[in-house]
């Protein structure tokens, strides 16, 4: 029972906190600014019921809305300026992952995303950088593989013609030689054809 207990500790902890290096920082980070924004708003509205208790001259009446302004605004001010700035080292990266990705759809392996000093996510575009990498070897590698078989196919063509065969056997031999060729022709195409002079 008191494994149990344990595994669904785990398992809630692994549901709500899945990645310690963003989410730990960035809860204590939002605790801290509810914590500075409450005690600022509770010296803010103490002030202001204070005001707002003795409405003896008109002068109290606009300290009152003095108090309120200078409560709330600069609390939206600050609210603003932090969303801005954190949606901008969130979404940035994400963003520049999209385009990436769709240019890796579009078969165009050479792209790599740069992270910006600050921004969030680092190491997860290092993780999508090193697995396009891995695909660009392997893809690479295995376009190497079709050309020298293409070759060697052709070696038997040549081959073929100075053999003893009968011409329809020889017809036939270098009729299959050509399906092999044409269909190894596409293989990894869409992802080679971006290569350029690096073939």
């Amino acid at each position: 029972m008191a494994e149990e207990s344990s595994g669904l500790t785990l398992n809630r902890r692994k549901r709500y906190f899945i990645d310690t290096e963003i989410q730990l920082p960035l809860t204590l980070g939002l605790i801290f600014i509810a914590t500075v924004e409450g005690v600022f708003v509770g010296w803010g509205l103490s002030r202001i019921i204070h005001l707002a208790s003795d409405w003896q001259n008109a002068r109290q009446i606009l300290e009152f809305f003095a108090f309120l302004l200078i409560t709330f605004l600069p609390m939206v001010a600050v609210n603003f300026w932090l969303s801005a700035w954190f949606t901008h080292r969130m979404i940035g990266p994400l963003s520049r992952a999209r385009k990436a990705l769709s240019s890796i759809v579009e078969g165009n392996l050479e792209c790599e995303i740069v992270p910006r000093e600050g921004d969030f996510l680092r190491h997860y575009l290092e993780d999508v950088n090193s697995a396009v990498r891995t695909l660009k070897r392997l893809i690479y590698r295995d376009h190497q593989y079709v050309q020298e078989t293409v070759e060697l196919l052709t070696q038997c063509r040549d081959k073929i013609e100075s053999s003893g065969l009968s011409n329809e056997a020889k017809s036939d031999i270098q009729k299959l030689i050509s399906q092999a060729k044409s269909r190894l022709s596409i293989v990894n195409v869409h992802f080679v054809r971006h290569r350029g002079d690096k073939t």
